[in-house]
This record gives structure tokens, C-alpha cells and sequence, in this order.
């Protein structure tokens, strides 16, 4: 680069990206431009003859068949970094052409300005970290899938989320809702996991790992731990842990499911958090125990315990 001059920048490299579809008169600062660029291409550039090189001509369709996560994770760097006056027109226009023309045309990327892009772009991290091949690679038809997935279920929780509290029990694509401010999520132990990209060894690093997801929108969010017990966080990151009931174990499906329900359901019967905890393990605990859900028995004989 040319210090204070990207005129020689631009004369190398208008033409060719403009043959790729991107809008070059948008570009205010070729330099910045070409620094985010190098980010992302060193993780598609090929070795040849000793050198890494990449040709611009092949750019568009590396990525339009598929796209290394370390490129996803480059883009989302870049547009965390970036302000409203931050240029970043090639970065977003090749990523919009891998994501397919139809999500742009669906206005999935409406309302994410340069300021918004990285904290969109991490709950689209987390999903497709979960999606890379052994090689690190997505492909980018499945990936728009679960956009639109995503897309479906944001508009959802945002017609909820204008009329009452919204609930989302934590499938990596419902991280996007977050932004929606949810009441509550509920993952469990695995989902977290994936959601934070990392491994949760101790109570601690769950606290730290449901924290992020306060930090990132929710007011209130429930963890569950199996056999573990549960760790609730609310919105001021006080948490209340609880170990779990013992009894023996028949069946694990619709735990988690149950140990929301009765949590809720003691919110609405006007329990406080602690004992409405109380319930909602109870719930869990007497679904453990059977093939099929709890009955209200069961469910009062462990609320004594």
C-alpha cells in the first residue's frame, strides 16, 4: 500500500472484483478494504511452487461451493472490529455471494450494518462450527438451510417478543433469537458446549458460559447438567446451582423438557425462582424415573425430599 494513496490498489484490483458482481463504487477505502481481504484469503490460498497464491478469478466460486470456518471466523473478526464508517464492501458482498443469492433477495442481511455484522456473525459461528467437515470446510447449501431456518424462527420470536415473554429451549440455530432479549433459554449441558465452542469442565466455567448468553441478550437462562443438577443465572449473573434429586434411571428423553415446564409453572403459580427450581427438578427427576412422563405422585413424593 501506498501510504495516504490506494489509488494503486484500486487500478489492480477494480476490474476483477467488479467482474465477480461486487459494487466497487461503494468501496471509500481501498487500503482498509485489502487489509480485510488478505484475512480472508489467506484462508483459501493455495501452495504452488513454494508460495501460497491465490487467483481472484477463482475467488467467487471457492466460496460459493464452500468456505473454510477459519474464513468464517475472519469475517466475523473483521465485522466485530468495524465501526459504521469502516469499509468492508468486498468482505460482505463475497460472503452474501456464498451464502447464496436468495437469502439476500429474502432480506436475511437486512438491518446488519458494519456495527452489527460480528455479533450476528457469532450466533452463525456457533451453528457452523457444528457443521465443519474433518477438513474444517462447510458446505455452503447446507449451511444456507439453516439460515433460512433461522430466518424462520426470528421472525417468530420477534412477533412473540413484542407481545409477551419469550422462552427458547436452546437448538444451536435458536441463538440467533437472542437478540430478541428472550425471558429465558434453557439449554442443556451439550448445547452450551456447542454454543460457546468449548469444553465445560467445572460449575465455574458453566456460570461463565451461561454469563455469555446474558451478555448476549437473555435476561435469565437455565442450564441443565443430567445428572449434574442445574445452574440458573439471571440477568444481574447471581446464580442459584442445584444438585440433582437421585432416584433411578428409566428413560432420559423429555427430561429437560419437563424440568422447564415446572419451572415455568411455578413462576405461574406465583412461586419464587428458588422454589419454582424445586419444581422443575422434581418434574425432571419423576420423568427420569419412567418410560413416559412424571405423574403428580411422584412428583410430590420428590418435592418432600
Amino acid at each position: 500500500r501506498v501510504a495516504g494513496n490506494s489509488e494503486l490498489i484500486k487500478i489492480f484490483f477494480k476490474e476483477p472484483l467488479a467482474d465477480m458482481n461486487i459494487d466497487t463504487t461503494l468501496i471509500t477505502n481501498w487500503g482498509e478494504e485489502l487489509d480485510g481481504l488478505a484475512s480472508i484469503i489467506k484462508t483459501i490460498a493455495i501452495e504452488e511452487n513454494g508460495e501460497k497464491v491465490i487467483y481472484l478469478d477463482n475467488l467467487e466460486s471457492q466460496f460459493s461451493e464452500s468456505i473454510p470456518l477459519s474464513t468464517l471466523e475472519a469475517v466475523k473478526n473483521i465485522f466485530t472490529e468495524a465501526d459504521e464508517n469502516t469499509s468492508t464492501v468486498i468482505i460482505r458482498s463475497l460472503f452474501e455471494t456464498a451464502l447464496t443469492p436468495s437469502l439476500v433477495e429474502e432480506g436475511f442481511f437486512e438491518g446488519w450494518t458494519n456495527a452489527t455484522w460480528g455479533a450476528e456473525l457469532n450466533a452463525l459461528y456457533s451453528v457452523a462450527s457444528t457443521m465443519a467437515n474433518d477438513e474444517g470446510k462447510l458446505n455452503i447449501d447446507e449451511l444456507s438451510k439453516y439460515l433460512g431456518k433461522i430466518e424462520t424462527i426470528n421472525k417468530i420470536a420477534e412477533r412473540i417478543s413484542c407481545k409477551q415473554d419469550l422462552i427458547t429451549d436452546t437448538e444451536k440455530e435458536l441463538l440467533s433469537t437472542l437478540k430478541y432479549h428472550p425471558y429465558l433459554i434453557k439449554p442443556n449441558l451439550d448445547e452450551l458446549e456447542k454454543a460457546v465452542n468449548k469444553k465445560l469442565e467445572t460449575i465455574d466455567d458453566i456460570y461463565c458460559a451461561a454469563c455469555s448468553l446474558i451478555e448476549q441478550g437473555a435476561k435469565n437462562a437455565l442450564v441443565s447438567l443430567g445428572d449434574k443438577g442445574l445452574i440458573y443465572v439471571n440477568s444481574n449473573l447471581e446464580y442459584i446451582y442445584k444438585d440433582a434429586l437421585k432416584t433411578i434411571v428409566v428413560d432420559t428423553t423429555g427430561a429437560g423438557d419437563s424440568l422447564l415446564a415446572g419451572f415455568i409453572g411455578g413462576l405461574e403459580l406465583g412461586y419464587d425462582i428458588y422454589k419454582s427450581l424445586d419444581l422443575g427438578l422434581a418434574c425432571a427427576t419423576a420423568t427420569v424415573g419412567n418410560v413416559g412422563l412424571g405423574d403428580i405422585v411422584q412428583i410430590n413424593k420428590l418435592l418432600k425430599k
